[in-house]
């Protein structure tokens, strides 16, 4: 029972990060599931059909897992900030390859879905990672040590 509100006490301050990794997770998973969903082209002819292989399916689901796991059990707490900057990497890039595809097509310019929900996931990113502490956890209490 002690555990049980150890964790949901972390889940309370750390779920902004805890649902991050969970959705870093999740487009991973996907991947592995949903084979050649991204398709495309850049301006350059650049393909972006490798983005959801298996190579990048797996640095999504071990990168959210860790952050997952890491903000509810305090694996490595220093490192963190460095799991949230590579977030913010591999969101950010895929936000740009998606809006390079997206302003490529020839049909009216429309920027999709999934490029809007990687952008605003890597703003999500950078706004914790500027106002939040991800270096050291919050899981002291008020006058605790």
């Amino acid at each position: 029972m002690r555990e049980l509100r150890r964790l949901v006490r972390k889940l309370r301050v750390n779920h902004s990060w805890i649902f991050i990794g969970l959705e870093t997770l999740i487009v991973g998973m996907y991947f592995v599931a949903c084979r050649d969903s991204v398709v495309g082209y850049t301006a350059g002819h650049i393909s972006v059909g490798g983005l959801d292989d298996w190579f990048p399916a797996v640095v999504w689901i071990l990168l959210g897992g860790f952050v997952v796991i890491n903000n509810l059990f305090d694996v490595w707490p220093d490192r963190n900030r460095i799991a949230a900057i590579a977030m913010m990497g591999l969101w950010g890039f895929y936000f740009g390859m998606m809006l390079a595809r997206d302003l490529n097509d020839p049909h009216p310019p429309v920027v999709g879905l999934a490029t809007i929900f990687y952008g605003i996931i890597m703003l999500r990113i950078l706004v914790l990672l500027l106002f939040d502490d991800t270096h050291a956890h919050k899981h002291r209490r008020k006058g605790g040590h």
